[in-house]
């Protein structure tokens, strides 16, 4: 399996704000971080950094054999729990509106 170099993994971090993409968590509340590829190369895509992003340990893809359709379905999650936390039922229905067109944007 292809990985990222150390220079990739750094500008990765960097991006992500040494944070979580999924949670937010990073390293000030005591998380591992691991920078992953969200989208395995072979599926279509090369091993560039824009196809990376910043996991902890409880959502990164390599740890844990996530598939792109789970990352996206734990980050849908998230948003539905800030939603109802906000008690915002616009950004609820929203979070709706894009769970129901996942299965198309994977048909493709």
């Amino acid at each position: 399996m292809s990985e990222f170099s150390q220079s990739q993994k750094q500008e990765i971090l960097e991006r992500d704000e040494h944070r979580c993409v999924l949670c937010g968590y990073g390293i000030r509340e005591g998380e591992t971080l691991y920078v992953d590829i969200f989208y395995p190369v072979g599926k279509g895509n090369s091993l560039d950094t824009v196809h990376g992003a910043t996991f902890c340990s409880r959502h990164s893809p390599g740890l844990n054999g996530l598939t792109l359709a789970d990352l996206i379905t734990l980050g849908l999650n998230q948003l539905q729990s800030l939603a109802e936390f906000k008690q915002d039922q616009g950004m609820s229905d929203d979070v709706d509106r894009l769970r129901q067109n996942i299965p198309n944007v994977f048909r493709k």
